[in-house]
């Protein structure tokens, strides 16, 4: 809709659904507000320079490479009970250093590779992270109590983790907490090595 325009700020206080590319290429755009969005296209604010985004109260999903690679983006304001994170959505947003997860149940692939500075984040409600979700990040502390899957790679390199709690794990895949400083893991009683994948 407004792809590769001098748009500035952007106030749709009333938007449900985004389409795909929608603030793409917006080389001076700085801050937008949206409603709760329900449908969100992919690439939303692909190749911008775009620094806040607020999305309002019944926002479901932010949408797979939404926020990709967007080195100048400092905060994303989501609310409680965001449903999903899609794929490689804030992956490389280098100056993020925190986001609200609260009620979110999928953080899909890579969702947040190289998000180097991301250290407040909230993942108690996450049910399933998929290969690379975490890694590369700044978290310190990983609250995995509703979380029954964590693909490959899921937190590699996370060198400032030191502990992780589960409390519902059934999977874990090859390499999820490579090169992290973990000094506590708790898993939960009903955790079964044999019947589980753990590496």
């Amino acid at each position: 809709a407004f792809e590769g325009s001098a748009i500035k700020s952007v106030d749709f206080a009333c938007a449900t659904i985004v389409g795909e590319r929608a603030f793409a290429n917006t080389s001076s755009l700085v801050s937008a507000s949206l409603g709760g969005v329900t449908e969100m296209g992919e690439y939303l604010f692909a190749s911008s320079a775009v620094k806040n985004v607020t999305f309002g109260a019944g926002t479901k999903l932010v949408s797979d490479y939404a926020f990709y690679n967007l080195g100048n983006l400092e905060s994303v304001t989501l609310p409680n009970g965001v449903e999903e994170i899609g794929a490689f959505a804030f992956s490389g947003t280098g100056k993020l250093s925190a986001i609200n997860l609260k009620g979110t149940k999928t953080v899909g692939e890579y969702a947040f590779l190289n998000a180097t500075s991301l250290k407040n984040v909230d993942l108690s409600t996450v049910v399933k992270f998929g290969n690379g979700a975490m890694s590369y990040t700044a978290i310190t502390k990983a609250d995995l109590a509703n979380a029954e899957y964590v693909g490959d790679f899921a937190f590699m390199d996370d060198e400032n983790l030191t502990e992780v709690t589960f409390g519902a794990l059934k999977f874990v895949g090859k390499y999820a907490f490579s090169d992290a400083r973990l000094v506590t893991v708790r898993l939960p009683e009903s955790f079964d090595n044999v019947n589980s994948v753990y590496t």
